[in-house]
């Protein structure tokens, strides 16, 4: 019923050369381009506080019809411009992993990458959204925060970015210290997704797993991100549970 699922995908040599063609034009335009954490909305859909208690669970087909205008139902493709959807964002093991593809769509776009990952006790760091231009080239850090303890409010997963770009001239190990972070505080963008449980159809009332699991809906059916304490991955959810949404910005 709910398994985990590895996202793949694939990009075809024409879809890598319009990315290409697109970031050559926005490069030569001296204009930063807008980034994939830069869609995702504050908050979850009708949360006003970043607690566990306070994301509204609906089905899918509801989430979808109450999103706000200027907002859609992101596509799996598009979260993965969030979090690396093919097992590697881990809270569990203390390794470097280099050279990591990614396909990830932004703004309507696909696009390639590579990006390297360093995996520490509750905290990852990573270099993300490398290729010839590095025009999205973005430094990641993922904090799984909270206790992760069944009916806490805190647990959840903590997502900062700084932008890099085409200029910078470092690799993983610059930007993989908490001192690095503390420097650049000012440049960071943040989102917080927390871990709200879910529902299941047979038990409307109960909430199942509260603040040791996400499912968050994308526009692909049964296709969730799934957040627990190891990490953050895709999974499945049928469509009739009730789970939380993050919305992205169309534009």
């Amino acid at each position: 019923m709910i398994a985990a699922l590895l996202f793949t995908t694939s990009v075809s040599a024409q879809q890598r050369k319009k990315a290409v063609r697109k970031t050559s034009v926005a490069a030569s335009a001296a204009q930063r381009p807008k980034l994939p954490i830069e869609y995702v909305a504050e908050r979850n859909l009708g949360a006003v506080t970043d607690d566990n208690k306070s994301s509204k669970y609906e089905n899918l087909n509801a989430c979808t019809a109450h999103i706000p205008k200027g907002f859609h139902m992101p596509s799996i493709e598009e979260w993965a411009g969030i979090f690396p959807l093919n097992g590697v964002l881990s809270f569990e093991e203390d390794t470097e992993l280099l050279g990591n593809y990614e396909p990830v769509c932004i703004a309507g776009e696909m696009y390639s990458f590579e990006s390297d990952y360093q995996r520490n006790d509750r905290i990852c760091y990573a270099l993300r959204f490398k290729d010839e231009e590095n025009l999205f080239l973005c430094a990641y850090r993922y904090k799984c925060m909270g206790r992760w303890t069944r009916g806490t409010l805190d647990s959840g997963v903590e997502v900062q970015v700084v932008y890099l770009g085409p200029a910078f001239k470092g690799s993983l190990q610059t930007i993989a210290s908490e001192d690095y972070w503390t420097k650049n505080k000012q440049k960071v963008i943040r989102r917080y997704f927390p871990a709200p449980g879910f529902k299941r159809r047979d038990y409307p009332d109960m909430i199942d797993s509260p603040g040791t699991l996400a499912y968050y809906w994308s526009s692909q059916s049964n296709i969730v991100i799934e957040m627990t304490t190891e990490g953050v991955n895709s999974g499945k959810l049928e469509p009739w549970f009730e789970s939380v949404c993050r919305p992205f910005a169309n534009e």
